[in-house]
């Protein structure tokens, strides 16, 4: 009998974590571009699997395509595409997206020559008359040599591959833009952020400017690009919201479960009194949260329901 009761007793806290746990906001995609097509508004991006922004790892296969926001506000720059994920000089390797296979490919490679502690203002990269970056990568198919410049490694690297990959488009020695696309539906971003191209830590300022200082109430709003950082901190707090008002039902089951067995012959409505005068202030406090947490998510850049 006590064992019927018990398993009643699970069952309700087994559904009542069903109902809570449902996750209700969407996902997250970052990695890099390796096509875009702006008739169609579809883009096509190589996920990180590291999801570290000094070491990422381009590797999870297949690309994910994604039709883009229609909304500008829902949107960030058009994204600048290409094949190459990875280049190692110290393992004389490239990683590639190879179009013609479809598939990712680790080249070897024969070092030229290697410049490191180059920043984006360094004369080799960037021409101060025009002001402007350098355009890379170069390829010098006479003398079987790319260079190609990488901001994140501050490194400027000239180098050989085999000769049958000279024929691939300059493209594929190309790093695409590292984007991030937040997505509900498969396949139909919600948002898209243009991570290459956004300056995260920008401050907000006045058009006009100040003198002395930023004004507040003059500071521009925040962007769709800047907000969607804040994203992953709602989505943490979800999940720690999910948490606790999973460790609450937990408690609340074990103290009715306790003070019911004190009681055999009248375990069940004791019970259901005290788990059920428990539950539901529990669950009233769970779904305020989950609904104030949905609300500032979709304020945060517009609402994508």
């Amino acid at each position: 009998m006590h064992i019927k009761r018990t398993l009643l007793g699970l069952a309700i806290a087994m559904l009542t974590f069903g109902a809570l746990g449902c996750d209700e906001y969407g996902k997250v995609d970052q990695g890099r571009v390796i096509s875009f097509d702006k008739e169609k508004q579809t883009v096509t991006v190589i996920q990180d699997k590291a999801m570290d922004s000094q070491n990422p790892d381009y590797s999870i296969m297949p690309p994910h395509t994604y039709t883009m926001p229609v909304d500008p506000a829902e949107r960030g720059a058009d994204p600048k595409a290409g094949y190459r994920m990875k280049l190692d000089v110290e393992a004389k390797t490239i990683r590639i997206f190879n179009p013609n296979t479809k598939e990712l490919e680790n080249l070897p490679i024969t070092i030229v020559d290697v410049q490191k502690n180059i920043d984006k203002q360094h004369p080799l990269v960037f021409d101060k008359d025009k002001n402007e970056a350098k355009k890379f990568p170069v390829v010098d198919k006479d003398k079987k040599a790319i260079t190609i410049y990488s901001g994140r490694q501050k490194m400027l690297a000239t180098f050989s591959v085999p000769e049958e990959y000279f024929a691939l488009p300059d493209v594929t020695w190309d790093s695409g833009d590292e984007v991030r696309v937040y997505f509900k539906e498969e396949g139909k971003a919600l948002r898209f952020m243009n991570i290459s191209k956004t300056d995260i830590f920008k401050k907000y300022a006045s058009p006009h400017g100040t003198r002395g200082g930023q004004i507040p109430s003059l500071a521009a709003p925040p962007s769709c690009e800047e907000s969607f950082m804040s994203e992953y901190r709602f989505f943490l707090l979800h999940k720690i919201l999910v948490l606790t008002i999973n460790v609450l039902i937990l408690g609340a089951l074990t103290v009715a479960m306790y003070l019911a067995s004190q009681a055999p012959e009248e375990f069940t409505p004791v019970f259901l009194k005290v788990f059920g005068g428990s539950l539901l202030p529990i669950m009233i406090a769970g779904f305020i949260g989950k609904r104030f947490l949905r609300r500032s998510v979709d304020s945060a850049c517009g609402d994508t329901a």
